[in-house]
């Protein structure tokens, strides 16, 4: 399997409307040699699936939807991928994408999570790439 950055416009990542999961929707700008997108994929940080979610797509948009409890296992660094088929000549291959929007580095989203009865801030991360991060909130004692 061949890895590549996969470029996108916009990337919006929304609590589900049922609170069972997060909804993700990318917007994808050129994709010219990609005929399909399979799936989006959470890697732990040795990457190492974790799980694969179904991607839809519709005109510009991929969606996908990554179920809470996938995410509340345990407070280690995650990264999404893409899973898709592109064609290379007269061959197709698999290969995995990292999502990278053509922005600055910023906060996808953010969100308060329990995991083990402890509480965290989880954060969807745009940098090289969709990272989860994990933190322990600050709380103030006055």
């Amino acid at each position: 399997m061949y890895h590549k950055i996969l470029n996108v416009s916009n990337i919006v990542i929304n609590e589900a409307p049922n609170k069972t999961g997060y909804i993700v929707k990318i917007n994808k700008t050129e994709t010219e040699p990609i005929i399909k997108f399979e799936n989006l994929v959470l890697m732990n940080n040795e990457n190492h699936t974790i799980e694969t979610y179904p991607v839809r797509t519709f005109n510009d948009h991929l969606t996908a939807k990554i179920p809470f409890e996938t995410l509340t296992e345990n407070a280690s660094k995650k990264k999404l991928y893409i899973e898709g088929i592109e064609i290379d000549g007269d061959t197709e291959r698999s290969v995995i994408y990292s999502i990278r929007e053509q922005y600055a580095d910023r906060a996808v989203y953010q969100s308060n999570i329990s995991i083990n009865n402890q509480y965290y801030i989880m954060e969807f991360y745009s940098k090289r790439g969709i990272e989860l991060l994990y933190r322990k909130p600050f709380f103030k004692m006055e």
